[in-house]
């Protein structure tokens, strides 16, 4: 049997959306921080984490 492949849910999105909102240096180009791609990992991972455990192990 394939693995269960977690499709997303309006609240997973609102969940996404709301993450990334509070991180400006991942959309805001006038953000002092915004070119420091560790950083960005970091955040994503973080993102990731809330997300779930199906998130956590993907790639962004």
């Amino acid at each position: 049997m394939p693995p269960k492949i977690e499709t997303w849910s309006s609240e997973k999105e609102n969940i996404l959306i709301f993450e990334v909102e509070r991180r400006p240096m991942l959309w805001d180009a006038q953000c002092a921080t915004y070119k420091r791609t560790d950083l960005k990992y970091n955040h994503w991972q973080e993102i990731a984490q809330i997300l779930g455990p199906s998130f956590s192990r993907k790639r962004i």
